[in-house]
């Protein structure tokens, strides 16, 4: 899986590929800065991992610019499953790089169209 950490090259991908797992972070926010070691740890296995989803990681002063559906935002850090189809779902589990590995796996199980 391709790992994009800036949003101009997040962009790019996303277009051409609207599976994706977001990570959205705020500067200076507790809560995202005690996540980042999970979400590192969940890059880099994910990184080796097969499938057609991609990994973007977005600040929230560069969301307006994010070609990904950022509507109805609770807070940060917050992870959004997209599915191909024009939707999506905020990870609600653990934030554990094991926990978001198994949903990035049943993401990447979602047929996005043609024969099954």
């Amino acid at each position: 899986m391709k790992i994009y950490n800036n949003v101009e090259a997040f962009n790019n991908a996303f277009a051409n590929n609207k599976k994706a797992v977001v990570g959205f972070f705020m500067n200076g926010c507790g809560h995202c800065v005690a996540f980042k070691p999970e979400w590192d740890k969940f890059k880099k296995k994910a990184e080796s991992m097969g499938g057609g989803a991609i990994i973007g990681e977005i600040q929230q002063h560069e969301m307006d610019k994010a070609k990904c559906d950022t509507s109805n935002f609770q807070g940060f850090p917050t992870v959004r499953f997209y599915d191909g189809k024009g939707g999506f779902k905020d990870h609600e589990g653990p934030r554990t790089s094991d926990a978001l590995i198994e949903k990035t796996n049943e993401l990447n199980s979602i047929q996005t169209g043609g024969k099954k």
